[in-house]
């Protein structure tokens, strides 16, 4: 596990503070667990914006194409 040292103006760590408490853990953990999510939608748009291309060929344009052809 490593460390990561961040600064926070003074309001962003109010709020922080607040969201920790309102979830009983501490900052740093509810930071962890907001870094993954964040983490796991970036890798989500990178993977759609790698399948676009094939996804337009096979005529899914939208989010409803795909879903109109996957039971």
């Amino acid at each position: 596990m490593s460390t990561l040292t961040i600064q926070l103006d003074s309001a962003l760590d109010t709020a922080l503070t607040r969201l920790a408490a309102e979830a009983q853990r501490s900052k740093g953990d509810w930071v962890c667990d907001m870094l993954r999510k964040e983490a796991a939608r970036a890798e989500l748009r990178h993977s759609r914006e790698l399948l676009k291309p094939y996804a337009e060929h096979a005529g899914w344009l939208s989010d409803e194409d795909v879903f109109r052809q996957v039971p």
